[in-house]
């Protein structure tokens, strides 16, 4: 039976969240010269977080909304996922959580506690706002090889 998370402990993983991806961002900014906003979604943003029973892990869902990429980057959208990843991960290694798992569209942070056993993961989306359209476009792969990666329009996005 799915209940509602606890308020307190939602803002507490949303804050270490928050943390770790500013940090992320930070150096993104510096070195790579990659900027972007930070939105939770989902969920977490409408405060109504669900697990399953009461010792179920529960996940809060982020976009990274892309403000400045790079020319070497907007030309390798492998290379804008890799780079990006590989930066909250080495954030991630203080905080116990797992290197992020790529899927279709977004990289998963999964937190363990003592015995190995999920309690929370986070997602995190990477998110284009299209100049000519005005719409916002979620980078996803496009094959199931993980090998092509493309914008794909996200539905009812006008910014």
């Amino acid at each position: 039976m799915y209940i509602l998370v606890n308020s307190k402990q939602v803002k507490s993983y949303e804050n270490e969240c928050l943390k770790i991806l500013h940090l992320a961002q930070a150096k993104l900014r510096k070195e790579q010269k990659i900027t972007f906003e930070i939105r939770m979604v989902g969920s977490g943003a409408k405060r109504i977080v669900t697990q399953n029973g009461k010792n179920g892990a529960f996940d809060l869902d982020f976009n990274l909304v892309l403000r400045k990429i790079p020319k070497k980057f907007s030309k390798n959208l492998l290379l804008l996922k890799r780079t990006i990843r590989q930066e909250i991960d080495n954030v991630v290694n203080s905080y116990n959580y797992s290197h992020g798992k790529d899927s279709t569209s977004v990289i998963t942070y999964v937190k363990h506690d003592k015995q190995g056993k999920p309690v929370f993961h986070f997602d995190v989306g990477l998110i284009y706002a299209d100049k000519a359209t005005g719409n916002y476009e979620r980078l996803i792969y496009e094959d199931t090889s993980k090998t092509i990666l493309t914008w794909n329009e996200v539905f009812s996005s006008k910014k």
